[in-house]
Parts: C-alpha cells; sequence; structure tokens
C-alpha cells in the first residue's frame, strides 16, 4: 500500500485486490456513487462487527488508516470494512479528477468561499453524506439552513431527503444485514461519541472507555450543529447497537500524510479493541 501521496479511490481498488488475493477477505461492491464509482466493501463471514472510513471527502486518510489496519488484522470473527464511503468526493480531494473534467468545474462552482478542493466534504451533488441519514435530519436541515447552508454546497448540506443519495442508500442497505455494532472513522479531534438522544445500549459507553483508554481520545459527545442526521445515529436509532464516530487525529483536514505513523499508533489498539468487544 503506497503511503506517499494522497490516498484516492484508484489506491483503494489496487489495494483491495492485492488483499483478496491473499485469501482472508472477500470483496463486494455494495453500491455506486453518484458518478458511478463502485463503493467496495471487505468482507470476513456475515453479520459480525461493520467499520466504514471516508463519508467526508476531505477525511480520505481514514480510508488509508482503515486499509492499513486492515492488514494487521487476522480475522477470528465476522467483519465488515467500507473503506471509502464517498470516493467521489475523495477523487476530487486526492487529485483524481481534473480540473477540465465536468465534475471538477461543477464542484468549483459549489465550493464558494471554501478552498478547493482541500475544503470539500461533500459527495459531488453537493450533500453532506453523513447529514444524510434519518435520525433528526429535519433538525439537521434546520440547523445548517441557520448557519446559511439552503443548497448544495462543499459542505454541511443534508440533502433534499434523507437518504437521498445513492452512498447512503448503500451503507443503509448493507446495515439491514444484521451487525452487531458499527464504528465511523473521521477525522479530526481525538474523540469518540457513542450515543444519539438516548438510543445507545447499556454496553456502549463501557466500549467507548476502553477504546479511549487504548487511543489516548477523549470519549465525548459532538456539539450541537453535528449531533444528528449521521450514520451513527440512525444506526443506533434504527437498531439500538453500539455505534460509534471516531475524530481521529488533530489539525485541520485534511490531514497530511506526515501524521500516519502517530494515527496508527493511535487507532490500531482502538480498532482492535473495538473488534474484540468489550471486555
Amino acid at each position: 500500500m503506497q503511503n506517499q501521496q494522497p490516498y484516492g479511490y484508484y489506491a483503494l481498488c489496487q489495494d483491495i485486490f492485492l488483499l483478496c488475493r491473499r485469501g482472508l477477505w472477500q470483496r463486494e461492491i455494495i453500491g455506486y456513487s453518484s458518478c458511478g464509482r463502485a463503493i467496495w466493501a471487505l468482507c470476513r463471514g456475515e453479520g459480525g462487527v461493520l467499520i466504514q472510513a471516508a463519508h467526508h471527502a476531505n477525511e480520505w486518510i481514514t480510508s488509508l488508516l482503515l486499509m492499513n489496519w486492515c492488514r494487521t488484522l487476522r480475522p477470528s470473527q465476522p467483519i465488515t470494512l467500507v473503506p471509502m464511503v464517498n470516493p467521489d468526493g475523495v477523487a476530487l480531494v486526492t487529485g483524481e479528477i481534473a480540473p477540465e473534467s465536468r465534475q471538477w468545474q461543477r464542484a468549483a462552482r459549489l465550493a464558494g468561499s471554501e478552498p478547493f478542493p482541500s475544503g470539500w466534504k461533500a459527495n459531488l451533488d453537493g450533500v453532506d453524506l453523513n447529514l444524510n441519514y434519518p435520525a433528526g435530519w429535519q433538525k439537521a436541515a434546520e440547523i445548517k439552513r441557520g448557519l446559511g447552508v439552503c443548497g448544495p454546497n462543499a459542505r454541511d448540506w443534508p440533502g433534499p431527503c434523507p437518504l437521498s443519495e445513492p452512498e447512503t442508500r448503500a451503507m443503509a442497505a448493507l446495515s439491514e444485514r444484521g451487525f452487531d455494532r458499527s464504528l465511523s472513522l473521521h477525522s479530526q479531534g481525538g474523540e469518540i461519541y457513542w450515543d444519539y438522544a438516548g438510543c445507545a445500549p447499556a454496553c456502549a459507553r463501557k466500549l467507548a472507555e476502553q477504546m479511549a483508554a487504548a487511543s489516548g481520545y477523549a470519549v465525548a459527545s459532538p456539539p450541537e450543529t453535528a449531533s444528528y442526521a449521521g450514520y451513527k445515529d440512525w444506526f443506533l436509532l434504527r437498531f439500538r447497537r453500539p455505534a460509534y464516530t471516531v475524530e481521529v487525529g488533530r489539525g485541520e483536514n485534511p490531514l497530511p500524510l506526515t501524521d500516519l505513523p502517530q494515527l496508527e499508533r493511535e487507532v490500531f489498539p482502538l480498532l482492535d479493541v473495538f473488534y474484540r468487544g468489550a471486555e
């Protein structure tokens, strides 16, 4: 796996094929992005735990982090990984979409005053995928309208309705297969979020605290402006099983590749704990 340049969609595809040749994992396309890129899953068995990364485009380092952890894992129980929920957005931020292309030019028009393309979080329809799930979606839309985000944007638009995007519909359909718990990797902040509207089961806090002890991150609650319509929120509301958002690292997105060794020291033990479950 190459760590010398931003980790984009093409690098992910290559790494998935290489991993599956070794026989420990099976690959699956769970859906396609709004621009037709495959949303890949790596699977070992059925059910078990679900981990996903890169709902947000400029958080592409979470995809690389998850894939690098995957190489260290020898699965002893079922697990499914979705390393890049937002392949279109990641392709934009990492330079895989050419500036002369229609995709790039449309995104540039939507970006407004946001740094471009480094500040891009959304998919290429201008929808923030981690605000597009049916868990307080109306509240999220109200909050974002109050902040001036009323339509397609580089970040923070929840979309026209819940699950309006093919990426979020793919994640929702996958989740219905029945997983014991879920974890979403985001950046940055060094925090672990574990509840939504009191939906978390009693065991969820204990596992969050064990992940915090393993990583040095803090068990916390997200700010009000980011407390609704996320994947973790929907998973908790829909299934009443543990779900977590982990904000890896500290700094400004996109985190630089020079942070990767430190991220691995923090996050690999956290993922090991999550995979094993509370002890």
